[in-house]
């Protein structure tokens, strides 16, 4: 018994609609993925959708149902876009020209002051390049870092910069656990201390006696890890900004 024509042309038609879907969604998370180093697993999701229906499109003769392509894209579309509302669960990368697009994508799920003590850009020639982010979860507290091997001028022009910020300025070797005894006078006279993250990898490279800026420290907390600071290495021309919370 020949299907009926009709059925056909509306399989057909709602296979390709739902190819469509799928391809928007594979692009938009393949585009994020490329631009930030995110996302790769929602690529992934959405290429599997999009794969399995252009094989039944070329392969199967349209015997996909009409009903089924719409209750696919009932189901997946939402949950596919209720994925899209997830913050990274975790970006390490190495390409340096990511940086501009991973610091918008970032602050939309962890706030704008994520970035506050980091370079608006990035110098020009850096080297090893590596952005490690990993974001707040329940009561944990998440951190973001950004290192970069740069040139003599380069790192002139940051100490200069941050040593004149800084709230306080200490050697890596002084970090006991991550965690440094400050105040904003310069004086270990308090019970306050800033927890700095570093990288595994930068902390392997880095020399004891690279200096620690430390820009900002929340001041709500008795122990806070709510601290910015720039690490800077002369010995090695490394340059680490950090960002815990």
């Amino acid at each position: 018994m020949n299907a009926n024509p009709v059925n056909l042309k509306l399989n057909k038609i709602f296979t390709i609609a739902e190819c469509i879907v799928a391809g928007i969604f594979t692009l938009i998370f393949l585009t994020l993925f490329i631009l930030t180093g995110a996302c790769l697993l929602r690529s992934c999701i959405c290429m599997a959708w999009l794969l399995f229906m252009l094989y039944h499109l070329i392969f199967k003769e349209n015997k996909q149902s009409y009903v089924i392509c719409l209750a696919e894209i009932l189901i997946i579309s939402p949950i596919v876009l209720f994925l899209s509302l997830w913050a990274p669960i975790m970006i390490n990368t190495h390409f340096a020209f990511r940086y501009p697009f991973q610091k918008s994508y970032i602050e939309i799920f962890s706030g704008d002051d994520t970035f506050d003590y980091f370079p608006d850009k990035l110098p020009d020639d850096v080297k090893n390049y590596r952005l490690d982010h990993f974001p707040s979860i329940m009561q944990g507290d998440g951190y973001t870092t950004v290192s970069f091997e740069a040139s003599d001028d380069v790192l002139e022009q940051y100490t200069e910069l941050y040593s004149a910020g800084a709230v306080y300025t200490c050697k890596v070797r002084e970090l006991s656990g991550g965690s440094v005894m400050i105040n904003e006078n310069g004086a270990n006279n308090t019970n306050k201390y800033a927890d700095v993250h570093m990288s595994e990898s930068f902390r392997k490279k880095c020399s004891d006696n690279a200096k620690v800026y430390i820009m900002y420290n929340s001041e709500t907390s008795h122990r806070s890890s709510y601290t910015s600071a720039v690490v800077i290495d002369s010995e090695h021309n490394l340059i680490e900004f950090s960002k815990i919370g």
